[in-house]
């Protein structure tokens, strides 16, 4: 009975394991290789903000100094024909900066419970301009702009490479190529006739995407955008004849 009682355990222990074994797909007999390829590529797309602020007593005011940064800001974006789809500028906000009043705390200090009264010492007025660019020599003329009116921030610059998908190609048929010379040489070295190709498999690792990058943070005069690299992997097999 005991003996009967093991071998059952061994018996559902072993299904256990061969259930918990996951399916692998059986891939074709031949030379397998990993092919890869890459392209290398400049961006065509920058993006960065400028942040405008001012602090004032009144909103008035300080919005006025805001409005003026804004106004001279755009003014060289149209003179170096940058488009208006190309500029994003946000709404104004306002924030209050609160102070202690000294004279109020003093006077109510010795009331049990009671607290010094805050109210706005100043308000502050802020607008964020985002620029698009298209042409990168830009980039400096509106950072060196932006200094010289005192703007509050800029920030780190975004690049894109717009068209990513169709370099992403090339070096997809780079990877092929680079796949091909990898049996070649194998099946030389092996002294063997090499086939066809009877599996292909992209790498999803690698597939196709927008590729941006980013800089330091900026100012940064005579900025250069660094070039990008984009990648592409397959698997091939190819048949032994």
């Amino acid at each position: 009975m005991k003996r009967i009682l093991i071998m059952g355990m061994f018996m559902a222990l072993f299904a256990s394991l061969g259930h918990a074994q996951p399916d692998k797909r059986t891939l074709p007999g031949g030379i397998d290789v990993i092919g890869k390829g890459q392209v290398i590529v400049k961006p065509d797309t920058f993006i960065f903000t400028i942040t405008i602020s001012e602090r004032s007593e009144t909103a008035n005011q300080a919005k006025q100094v805001v409005d003026k940064k804004s106004d001279e800001l755009l003014s060289l974006a149209d003179k170096l024909y940058i488009a208006d789809k190309d500029i994003e500028s946000s709404q104004l906000r306002i924030r209050p900066i609160f102070a202690t009043d000294q004279t109020r705390a003093a006077a109510v200090s010795d009331k049990p419970g009671a607290s010094p009264q805050q109210k706005p010492a100043l308000i502050e007025v802020s607008r964020n301009i985002t620029f698009t660019l298209l042409n990168f020599n830009h980039y400096d003329q509106l950072l060196e702009k932006g200094i010289q009116i005192g703007v509050s921030s800029v920030s780190r610059l975004r690049y894109e490479v717009s068209r990513a998908d169709f370099f992403y190609q090339q070096a997809l048929e780079a990877a092929i190529d680079d796949g091909k010379m990898k049996a070649q040489r194998m099946a030389k070295q092996a002294n063997i006739s090499l086939g066809g190709v009877i599996y292909l498999k992209e790498s999803e690792n690698f597939a196709p995407r927008r590729v941006y990058g980013m800089t330091a943070d900026a100012p940064n005069y005579q900025s250069v955008p660094a070039e990008q690299q984009i990648s592409a992997q397959v698997q091939l097999i190819f048949e032994i004849n």
